[in-house]
């Protein structure tokens, strides 16, 4: 039977960091985040979910799986700005086909309860580039006029 490695996206961030001070202001940083994020991050479910289905269903080796989990992880935390389906592509060495498959899997099936305070989160980290991707007015729109109530002629009346 094949050993398998379960990682929650938060216990893989831990892994890689090599300072305690590091460890130290991440688990402060985890702490601070909103509820729906932090259970999706620490749950053993969202390991089993990696593991036991997207792994079998997309036939993911354990590094596209390792690497999906720190994907996942930098969603929750808000660090991934551009392009989403291109760094799952990449970094899954995946198809643009099969990367937004899989997205479109994860945030129905584990992101879908986390979803608003994912983005706050990102919102929170990329404050420019939330507001550079929202469409801007045109030059030539201008605010609407207030209009004085007094000045209104009711003419069903008379």
């Amino acid at each position: 039977m094949e050993n398998k490695n379960y990682f929650t996206p938060y216990a893989l961030k831990l892994l890689t960091l090599k300072e305690v001070g590091r460890v130290k202001i991440y688990m402060e940083y985890v702490v601070k985040l909103p509820d729906t994020v932090k259970s999706i991050l620490t749950a053993s479910e969202t390991a089993d979910y990696l593991e036991d289905t997207l792994g079998p269903a997309y036939q993911l080796s354990e590094n596209q799986i390792v690497a999906l989990t720190a994907i996942i992880h930098d969603i929750l935390c808000g660090q991934v700005s551009g392009n989403l389906e291109e760094t799952v592509a990449q970094k899954l060495t995946v198809d643009g086909t099969t990367a937004n498959r899989l997205l479109n899997q994860l945030a129905k099936e584990l992101l879908a309860p986390a979803i608003e305070d994912i983005k706050k989160v990102r919102q929170e980290k990329f404050p420019d580039r939330i507001r550079e991707s929202e469409p801007a007015q045109s030059p030539g729109s201008s605010p609407p006029i207030p209009v004085n109530q007094n000045n209104i002629v009711n003419l069903r009346d008379k």
